[in-house]
């Protein structure tokens, strides 16, 4: 075993990857569970560690994804609604659909994060408000982003300099883009 001839655990082998990994896994969780299970015996792990460690990396990703199959089997896994997988991951996600390629897969993103919110919650709270409740969270990942030397700067830069700007000239997430209203 490679892990073996490096003198690493299995964890510590794939730790570098482990990122990847856990997003390739979990977006296939529904049309190619074998990934899955053979991660985790190679790991030696029960699924349920697994998804719990590795949580915020894949959950911006699937949501980012909109791959809602996957999100659902990822709970049913962890015995939790995605309602709870989702919230404590909130600025990430956030951070992730707003760095997402295309404008059009952001907007369809966000579209998707405001429609699940509203399918689970209780609450009527608008993507405004999300964004407001996690600005600065949100800020301070665009912030690292920028220094990563992969990401293009001038998105960044453009939704750093809208979110840093507080207040009614901050029409980025206005009600004439998308509705306001969660629910």
């Amino acid at each position: 075993m490679l892990s073996q001839y490096w003198g690493k655990g299995p964890f510590a082998f794939i730790s570098p990857y482990l990122e990847r990994i856990s997003i390739f896994v979990t977006n296939r969780i529904r049309t190619a569970p074998t990934y899955l299970n053979e991660i985790c015996r190679f790991l030696g792990r029960p699924i349920a560690d697994f998804l719990n460690v590795t949580l915020p990396h894949y959950v911006p990703a699937l949501v980012g994804a909109r791959n809602q199959d996957a999100l659902n089997e990822v709970a049913q896994h962890l015995g939790k609604n995605v309602f709870s997988i989702v919230i404590p991951h909130a600025p990430a996600i956030l951070t992730h659909i707003l760095m997402l390629e295309s404008e059009s897969e952001t907007e369809k993103s966000l579209e998707f994060m405001s429609n699940l919110l509203a399918d689970l919650s209780s609450q009527a709270i608008g993507m405004n408000r999300w964004l407001e409740i996690h600005r600065i969270e949100v800020i301070t990942e665009l912030v690292i982003a920028m220094a990563d030397e992969d990401e293009p700067k001038s998105k960044l830069v453009s939704l750093y300099l809208t979110f840093a700007t507080p207040g009614p000239n901050n029409t980025y997430f206005s009600g004439e883009r998308r509705d306001d209203a969660v629910g």
